[in-house]
């Protein structure tokens, strides 16, 4: 019996062979079929994304407003610092 047939210089090969198998894709879950499990998680995943951006919009919303009635109550250096927080909440969310 050779050393390959016991498997003993093998084990070197068969890491690179699962190696290369990685780098082709075989292996990985790009050649998995997707269940209906995989598919409801993603559906739920991006519901729930969906929602997240809605509240935060809301917020944003809400922040702005508030600064806009602040400016009106505070100082001029503090107005001019509000106004720059609202500049960059509005110019994140346009982007």
């Amino acid at each position: 019996m050779s050393a390959d047939e016991t498997g003993l210089h093998g084990r070197g090969q068969n890491a690179r062979e699962l190696g290369a198998d990685r780098e082709s894709g075989k292996g990985s879950r790009q050649g998995m079929k997707e269940g209906p499990e995989t598919g409801r998680s993603r559906a739920a995943r991006a519901k729930l994304i969906e929602e997240t951006t809605y509240r935060l919009t809301d917020l944003f919303t809400i922040v702005s407003a508030r600064i806009e009635l602040l400016n009106d109550r505070v100082s001029p250096p503090c107005r001019e610092e509000l106004s720059a927080i609202r500049k960059t909440l509005l110019h994140g969310i346009d982007q």
